[in-house]
């Protein structure tokens, strides 16, 4: 009896291997994205010919990749606290493409005391801010800003997963379905040894 339970050991193994086997299905996983919308303080320091101070508010409105790039839009209002460029209040609309620990900036805007309108570019990174503004006749307007944007979060995304049809088994390493061969789950080799 030993003998022809040893056959069949010996032999099934070498029939389950002469069957194709087929390639396990894959179930891609989810890429996790993550919509963000912050409003932010902040306080800017414009050196430069027009020197001033601005008290900032703001709402950064941004998509998060799960590769972590970051793209979206930020539109704020600067008011200046000093009397002397009281009325220079600025209102900017900027692009944002970067990724979770800085964003470039790039934008339009009006300043309402002096009638014109201004671009500006900058760079993000959490909590600070540093940019210039190009107003038509004025120049060149550069800043820094500190305010209450921390740094983005990247999303998670699910991991891919793998099935097999019925009457096979998932063999992990190589994923790959494997015939499923119900005598191995009745006869094991501990239990060879345990037969009298």
């Amino acid at each position: 009896m030993k003998i022809i339970i040893f056959l069949f050991l010996l032999i099934n193994p070498l029939l389950s291997f002469s069957m194709q086997n087929s390639p396990a299905i894959e179930t891609p996983g989810a890429e996790g994205t993550l919509n963000d919308n912050k409003l932010y303080a902040g306080i800017s320091w414009q050196f430069g010919v027009k020197a001033s101070f601005n008290a900032i508010l703001g709402l950064k409105s941004t998509h998060t990749s799960s590769g972590g790039n970051v793209t979206g839009g930020d539109l704020n209002v600067g008011i200046p606290i000093d009397k002397e460029h009281f009325r220079d209040v600025k209102l900017k609309a900027e692009y944002v493409n970067g990724n979770t620990t800085g964003q470039g900036n790039l934008g339009v805007g009006y300043i309402f005391g002096r009638d014109k309108f201004l671009g500006t570019i900058g760079y993000s990174l959490p909590y600070v801010k540093l940019g210039t503004d190009y107003i038509i006749k004025d120049g060149f307007e550069p800043y820094l800003q500190i305010n209450t944007l921390d740094k983005y979060k990247k999303p998670s995304s699910s991991a891919s997963t793998y099935s097999c049809p019925s009457n096979t088994v998932l063999s992990s390493p190589a994923n790959v379905c494997l015939p499923n061969l119900p005598i191995l789950n009745i006869i094991t080799p501990p239990d060879i040894f345990s037969l009298n």
